[in-house]
């Protein structure tokens, strides 16, 4: 059903940012989990986990 339509015209309704396209969401989200992955990588580091 998707696969009709370009990702940038799908929307959804964010709570905290709102109006998104598929594709901004693809892209907050991929930045998110590196930022994460990115926070438990420095606190290994500091408590010599």
């Amino acid at each position: 059903m998707f696969n009709q339509y370009p990702i940038g015209v799908l929307t959804i309704q964010h709570p905290d940012n709102g109006t998104m396209t598929i594709a901004e969401v693809i892209r907050t989200y991929a930045w998110h989990g590196k930022h994460h992955s990115a926070h438990i990588t420095t606190l290994r580091k500091q408590k010599n986990w």
